[in-house]
């Protein structure tokens, strides 16, 4: 689950929606607990490389504010954020360049529901 909040919050970074992907890193952080970091190398390369992009697209003030509503967030919250982040993202004109921001692993997991594949609280729960 919170590998998959991962994905779609490097999918919102990636489209140029730091505030919504920051919020949702927190989230998978806070309800990932210690697993996140500590699982699979692949999820924590994830958990430390988008944490760096959005600091990069957000000031400072933006970032920290992002994080701590993302750590308050319960699972139905970042579920609705994930539905946010794939509406905006669906009728977004640069959707390929967004796509093609992401990992191997990232595309495989997140770009299907982009395109009629599994709903995202299939893919959630």
């Amino acid at each position: 689950m919170t590998e998959s909040l991962l994905g779609f919050a490097a999918l919102a970074i990636v489209s140029d929606k730091a505030v919504a992907g920051t919020r949702l890193l927190a989230a998978a952080g806070a309800l990932g607990g210690e697993k996140i970091t500590t699982a699979w190398p692949a999820t924590r390369q994830e958990y430390e490389r988008y944490p760096v992009l959005a600091a990069s697209k957000l000031t400072g003030p933006a970032f920290q504010s992002a994080l701590a509503t993302g750590r308050i967030l319960s699972l139905d919250e970042a579920v609705l954020a994930v539905q946010e982040v794939v509406d905006n993202v669906q009728t977004s004109h640069t959707l390929a360049e967004q796509v093609a921001e992401l990992t191997p692993r990232e595309t495989g997991r997140e770009y299907p529901c982009l395109h009629g594949g599994p709903s995202i609280l299939t893919l959630l729960r």
